[in-house]
Parts: structure tokens; C-alpha cells; sequence
């Protein structure tokens, strides 16, 4: 299938739901929708065998003052939070300089999902660079990079839990960083937790006079068939 941007794929989702269970599209909230995708995508991306590039994103950070936290060595960079993948850990791809080639060493690393991932000829990690990372409970995770680099030769590729956390991505404009094979997976899981929550609340989103729940195995079976 082809790939799509998250608006379109919201979108879809949306005329899905409505279609299936004559529900008025206005019902639903743009934001909470692309809130779904996120959660799904993350799910099934997690359970992949093999990384794909169309899953990554990266970015050059900036410096922020107020992150800073009074060490010359270190610079405290705010990242979006990557995906858990199972037994490999957060979906950092890659921390390093931004030739791309250049990787930092991770501190404490036992192991990495970087090292499943088809890299292009790398050189030798930079032994006086190093990095680590951590969670602060504001919905980004913040990496700490220390030895003297400046930040401007820093390049961060990751497989993000929210891609539009991503400085420079466009809603809109930019491919949603999901495989086109595995859309159709999207949209059905989209699609079933879009009808659960109608089923909780029926008054507020389906038709008077009909059983939701019979409007949700109809239009589940349907997207099924045509998946």
C-alpha cells in the first residue's frame, strides 16, 4: 500500500469509523485520532523481526539554555522518546556526529538495536565521546552527551514513539514513518480501538435505532475482508 501522511491516514481512519457505523465524522478529534496511530503503530513496529529505514526518523537538536545542567563536558539535548522494542531496548538508531558514520559510545550499553540495523560502513566509535539517556516524565527523553562536542555535530536517528515530536516534521506534508505493507494493519488496529471507545459511549456516537455492538462486528468483519 502506499504510504500516507498522518493527516491522511487520520483522516481515513476516521471515514472508516463513520462509514461503518453512520456516525457524524465532526465526532471525532483530529489530535486523539493521531494520538491512536501513534499507540498502534508503536505496537505493531515492536514486533517486527527486522528494522526498516521507512521507520526512522532523525534530527539535528539544538542547544537550549535551560536544559543545561552547569557541566562544560556535558550538553543535555531534549529528543523525542523512542519505541521499546522487546529484548533490544529504546530504538535509538544512532547518537553521533553528523556525517552519520560516527556513532558516540553508549554508556553501559550491553546491546542495541543499532546493531541490527543495516548501517552503511561506520567508523570506529569515538572513544572521548560517549552518551546516555533518560526519561523525565514530560513525554520526551532527554540524552546527555558528554566530552567536548559541539552541538552542531550532533545527529540523533531514532524510531520515535511520536514522529511529530521530531522538530522539522510536517503533519500534512511528510510520510508517516510506517511501512506501506504494514498500513493496512494500522487502520485495523486504529479502526477496532476507534470502535471500542464508541461502544462505551453509543448515545454520544452511533445512529438511534441501531445495536452497536452489531455495527461494530459488521464493520470489523468488513475491514478484515479487505485488509
Amino acid at each position: 500500500m502506499k504510504e500516507k501522511t498522518l493527516k491522511e491516514l487520520t483522516q481515513d481512519s476516521i471515514a472508516q469509523v463513520s462509514g461503518a457505523a453512520k456516525v457524524d465524522e465532526s465526532k471525532f478529534y483530529e489530535p486523539t485520532v493521531d494520538n491512536l496511530i501513534h499507540e498502534v503503530r508503536a505496537s505493531i513496529l515492536s514486533k517486527q523481526q527486522n528494522i526498516m529505514k521507512s521507520w526512522v526518523s532523525e534530527f539535528f537538536p539544538t542547544y537550549s539554555t535551560e536544559l543545561q545542567e552547569n557541566d562544560y563536558c556535558t550538553i543535555k539535548i531534549e529528543s523525542p522518546t523512542p519505541i521499546i522494542f522487546p529484548n533490544q531496548g529504546e530504538a535509538f538508531i544512532y547518537v553521533g556526529s553528523k556525517n552519520g558514520i560516527t556513532p558516540f559510545r553508549r554508556i553501559g550499553m550491553m546491546g542495541s538495536i543499532a546493531t541490527d540495523y543495516a548501517h552503511p560502513a561506520t567508523k570506529p566509535s569515538q572513544k572521548r565521546v560517549s552518551y546516555d539517556f533518560s526519561n523525565e516524565g514530560t513525554g520526551y527523553t532527554y540524552i546527555r552527551v558528554y566530552g567536548n562536542v559541539s552541538i552542531e555535530n550532533i545527529l540523533v536517528k531514532l524510531i520515535a514513539f511520536n514522529p511529530t515530536q521530531i522538530p522539522t516534521f510536517r503533519r500534512d506534508t511528510d510520510i508517516y514513518p510506517i511501512s506501506g505493507e504494514l498500513i493496512p494493519e494500522l487502520r485495523l488496529g486504529v479502526f477496532n480501538k476507534l470502535m471500542q471507545q464508541m461502544a462505551q459511549t453509543p448515545q454520544d456516537t452511533i445512529a438511534d435505532g441501531e445495536d452497536p455492538l452489531n455495527a461494530i462486528y459488521r464493520a470489523a468483519n468488513a475491514m478484515k475482508r479487505n485488509r
